[in-house]
């Protein structure tokens, strides 16, 4: 929302997420367009009410990317650097198991639009699903997998919960990585 993004950049934040794609508030967009602070653009189909009544994609991967580019352009008509958006597939906002599932296996195809890409899986219901874990305190190894694939096919960054076991992950890949440099 407009006012919470504006109070919090007043507090010190200097980033700005957004699950809604600037479609929850229309005021969003002046707040991102006067900070210029780096902006999530976050890709959900419906709202949090209805988004996981049955969700379907004809061609998810490239309805994702349309909104994308259709949501870079409206940004760009406020004058908002595109340099400063950043994209989030959006996983469980509007997603099936199999979806977010798709998501991972070719999130590598979303780096063709040529931005840093976020992905937030931490604790998602879909690593439950995958594990059969019902609690998401139960679900860090799941989460770290997603971490290590993250880092093995660079992706810009992970939102996650537990931040040293995730860092030591991303540390341990990076060094693997480095090895064939």
């Amino acid at each position: 929302r407009a006012n919470v993004a504006k109070m919090a950049l007043e507090a010190g934040a200097d980033i700005i997420n957004d699950v809604s794609g600037f479609g929850f508030d229309k005021d969003l967009v002046d707040v991102v367009a006067k900070s210029n602070a780096p902006y999530i653009l976050m890709h959900i189909k419906g709202t949090p009410k209805n988004m996981q009544k049955n969700p379907t994609y004809d061609d998810l991967l490239r309805e994702i990317m349309q909104y994308f580019i259709d949501k870079i352009q409206y940004a760009k008509t406020f004058n908002i650097d595109e340099n400063n958006i950043i994209l989030d597939p959006g996983l469980g906002f509007g997603k099936t198991h199999k979806d977010n599932m798709e998501i991972m296996d070719r999130m590598q195809e979303l780096k063709s639009l040529h931005k840093p890409l976020l992905i937030a899986a931490s604790r998602k219901s879909f690593i439950g699903k995958a594990l059969s874990l019902e609690s998401p305190a139960d679900r860090l190894e799941g989460t770290l997998a997603i971490t290590a694939l993250c880092a093995h096919q660079n992706i810009d960054m992970v939102r996650v919960h537990d931040v040293k076991e995730n860092v030591r992950i991303i540390k341990m890949m990076e060094a693997i990585k480095c090895r064939r440099q």
